[in-house]
Order: structure tokens, then C-alpha cells, then sequence
């Protein structure tokens, strides 16, 4: 079997980067990266995750990509990918959650209309979810960029954790331009892209502590993380 056929999905999402592909990106490369055990983990579950999606949904996701977003920073190039599968990890955490009708949101064509990522049924209330990721710093970027040293902290920043808030404030807003009831089950999911994963598991206690305060009023957070190296 190739990789191609043992990973579709991410193939063909491989085959939607922009000729030339985004520098340092390690999808075009894909054949020899999989040949890494560990990397093949880290694409098989990439790949468990895209097949989940119904062909719908599958569809929705791969729209995302035409025509491919632009990132002007160097390093950021690829986030516009990590984004879309974290979308695709908000839908299957909807549909373990239980909801039923899970679906992709068409982007809405009218200008100044935001819509959610995401929209489910809870026993007859409507749900809606924005999928969000928060990508690493400008510091650890620019490190990664030029292959400089960086460095550690147990605790997350009281900046990440205002970022986290107005991000899921702007989440909110996204939510009620869509439904301006305020009736619905209003969940933002967000994946959280630190910038050393070293301490993921301790971060996550924090990220806890922060959810249960309730940081935005009317919204469920919920956060994921890639587990420690």
C-alpha cells in the first residue's frame, strides 16, 4: 500500500497548496516525512480525524482551501491548513458530544455578515460553533524561522490569556451575527498551539482554571492542545 493510499485525506489536502508550495512546509514533502515513525503517528491521526467527516462535510472543509489563503508573515505560511483541521476536530468533538445535524456553515457571501464554523442540534435548540487556533507567538516564529534557541516558562502569560478571552469574545460576536436571538447554544472550540509543548499537560490545568471562570458570559470553551513531545 502507498501513502498515498493509506492517507487520502491528507494527500488530498496536500495536493491543494499553491504551486510553489509555502516555504519550510513539510506537506509537499509528505512521502519522506511519513517515512519518520513519529511523524506517521502524528499524520495517522490527522488522517483518523479527516475520515470522520461524512462526504458533506469533507466537501465544506476542502472549499476552504479554493483559493488557498495567504499568509504574508514567513512561518505562518501553513497555518491556514492547521486551521481547517482543527475545524475538522470541532465537528467529530460535536458529534461525540452527541449533537445531531452537524454540519460546516456556508462563509456568508453578504458583506459584514460573519457567520460560525459550525452548526448542530441539541434535542430541538439550536447549536453553533466557531472553531478558533490560537498559533504560536511572534517570538517563537521568528526563533523557528531562523533556527535560534528559545526558551521555557511553567505558567502561561497573562497575554495569552487575554488573547484566549478576546478571541473567544470575537467567537461570541461571530455567533450572534449569525443568530442575533442569542437563543443558541453559543461553543467556541479552540485549539491552542503553544509555543513549547514540553509543559502541555500543566498548561492544560490552567486552561481549565480559565474555563471555569467563565471568561465570556452565554459562551462553552473548549480547549485542545497537541500532547507533550
Amino acid at each position: 500500500m502507498t501513502p498515498r493510499d493509506r492517507f487520502p485525506r491528507v494527500f488530498a489536502l496536500r495536493d491543494l497548496l499553491p504551486n510553489p508550495s509555502p516555504e519550510r512546509a513539510a506537506l509537499p514533502a509528505l512521502d519522506d516525512t511519513l517515512m519518520s515513525p513519529g511523524k506517521r503517528k502524528f499524520f495517522e491521526r490527522i488522517e483518523a480525524d479527516l475520515q470522520r467527516l461524512d462526504d458533506a462535510a469533507w466537501a465544506a472543509l476542502k472549499a476552504r482551501f479554493t483559493p488557498w489563503p495567504k499568509k504574508a508573515r514567513p512561518g505562518r505560511n501553513l497555518e491556514p491548513l492547521y486551521d481547517a483541521l482543527n475545524e475538522a476536530k470541532a465537528y467529530n468533538y460535536l458529534r461525540d458530544a452527541g449533537f445531531s445535524n452537524v454540519r460546516f456553515i456556508p462563509v456568508s457571501t453578504v458583506s459584514g455578515r460573519k457567520t460560525p464554523d459550525l452548526g448542530a442540534d441539541d434535542q430541538g435548540r439550536s447549536v453553533l460553533c466557531d472553531a478558533k487556533t490560537i498559533n504560536r507567538s511572534d517570538d517563537e516564529v521568528d526563533r523557528f524561522v531562523s533556527g535560534g534557541v528559545g526558551t521555557s516558562t511553567l505558567h502561561l502569560t497573562e497575554q495569552l490569556l487575554d488573547k484566549l478571552r478576546k478571541t473567544a469574545a470575537h467567537a461570541k460576536e461571530q455567533m450572534l451575527s449569525y443568530d442575533p436571538s442569542g437563543k443558541a447554544r453559543m461553543i467556541v472550540y479552540m485549539f491552542v498551539n503553544f509555543d513549547d509543548h514540553e509543559y502541555s499537560s500543566s498548561y492544560l490545568e490552567q486552561l481549565e482554571r480559565f474555563r471555569a471562570s467563565k471568561p465570556v458570559p452565554d459562551v462553552e470553551i473548549v480547549f485542545e492542545t497537541h500532547p507533550p513531545w
